[in-house]
């Protein structure tokens, strides 16, 4: 079955194994930080203030954190993802954290978790938000109801479904497999 970020247009975000390692730690530290399981002492110090920009994020905007790092699946669709967290801050959002800029795309990839989300849970579509961690400690919160966002758009579920039809066909065709996804 085809995850989330394997559907997003080829190019949308350049993959270094440096970043996204840091992101993986991050995220892991964060959830810790959630479930009251870090040990600070594990954190490395260049690493230290994206789990602190985190932990001020969650303070300063009184997030309620719902669920952590849990998977989704679209049977009707079929793909998968994995939501970094559901929160709610007056409003439920399904929210991705990133230790770098987000990518154009990140609001096609949150339209993906949050369509499989309401197919597994019923409920209604959460709104999407993106939270930027930086190494100082700060944060940028950005959601589909800021106004002026840049990241989200009401199509964005629409568009993501067109790209996950477009990756299928490449599979059909062998243009394309999930073993090759690390080579992009």
């Amino acid at each position: 079955m085809l995850h989330v970020t394997d559907v997003l247009p080829k190019g949308s975000f350049v993959y270094d194994p440096i970043y996204a390692e840091r992101g993986k730690l991050v995220h892991a530290a964060c959830h810790l930080l959630e479930t009251d399981g870090l040990d600070w002492a594990t954190v490395p110090l260049e690493w230290r203030g994206y789990v602190e920009a985190w932990q001020r994020f969650t303070v300063q905007s009184k997030a309620e954190i719902r669920r952590s790092e849990f998977p989704v699946e679209s049977k009707e669709h079929e793909y998968i993802g994995r939501v970094d967290n559901l929160i709610k801050i007056k409003r439920l959002y399904i929210l991705d954290k990133k230790t770098g800029p987000p990518a154009p795309t990140v609001g096609l990839q949150l339209a993906g978790y949050s369509g499989a989300y309401r197919e597994m849970f019923g409920d209604p579509m959460p709104l999407r938000a993106v939270v930027q961690l930086s190494a100082d400690g700060s944060y940028k919160f950005t959601a589909e109801d800021t106004p002026g966002q840049k990241y989200f758009a009401p199509t964005d579920f629409r568009v993501f479904l067109a790209f996950l039809t477009g990756k299928k066909w490449e599979m059909q065709h062998g243009l394309w497999s999930p073993q090759n996804r690390e080579e992009e």
